[in-house]
C-alpha cells in the first residue's frame, strides 16, 4: 500500500523482482509515466540497481541528451482504476492528489525472466547496498558517470 501528500513523486525506477504490477487508485488521483525496459541504456539507468535519476517533468537534456529519444505513455490514475505495469517497466508516479494505492504482484514469468529478477534481489542489489554503505558518495558517483557513458 503507498500513501502519498499532493505532489509526492515516486522517482524513475523498475521494480528489481521483474513482476507483473497491478497499481489500483483508491483515492486521489496518480500519475504514472511508463517506459519499456527496453530504454533502460536512453534512461541513464544506474548500474547494480533498478533506479534511473533523469527527472520526467523537468528533463536536463544538455546532461541527459539521450532523454530525446525515449519514448513513454503516461496516464492518470482516478479512484477505482487499476493500471497494468508490465514486468522491467520502468515508471515514475505523482500524486496530483493526495491519496492511496495499491500495487499487486503477480510473478507469471519465464525461467529467464525469474532467474534475472533472483540476480538482481540476491546479488546486485546487496552488493549496491553494501557499496552504499561503504562508500556512498564515490560509489554513486561511480554509477552515475557508467549512466552517463553507456
Amino acid at each position: 500500500m503507498f500513501f502519498g501528500c499532493k505532489n509526492s513523486v515516486t522517482p524513475m525506477h523498475y521494480d528489481p523482482d521483474l513482476r507483473y504490477l497491478l497499481h489500483t487508485v483508491f483515492h486521489g488521483k496518480k500519475r504514472v509515466v511508463l517506459f519499456a525496459n527496453e530504454e533502460s541504456r536512453n534512461l541513464y539507468k544506474h548500474p547494480f540497481n533498478s533506479r534511473s535519476y533523469v527527472d520526467v517533468d523537468h528533463p536536463d537534456f544538455d546532461k541527459f541528451p539521450r532523454l530525446k529519444n525515449v519514448t513513454g505513455y503516461q496516464e492518470i490514475l482516478h479512484p477505482g482504476e487499476t493500471l497494468f505495469i508490465p514486468s522491467g517497466y520502468w515508471h515514475y508516479m505523482v500524486y496530483e492528489e493526495a491519496g492511496f494505492a495499491v500495487c499487486t504482484r503477480r510473478s507469471h514469468l519465464t525461467l529467464a525472466r525469474r532467474l534475472h529478477g533472483y540476480v538482481n534481489m540476491l546479488v546486485l542489489f546487496p552488493i549496491d547496498k553494501v557499496m552504499n554503505n561503504l562508500f556512498p558518495a564515490h560509489w554513486f558517483r561511480w554509477k552515475e558517470r557508467r549512466a552517463l557513458a553507456r
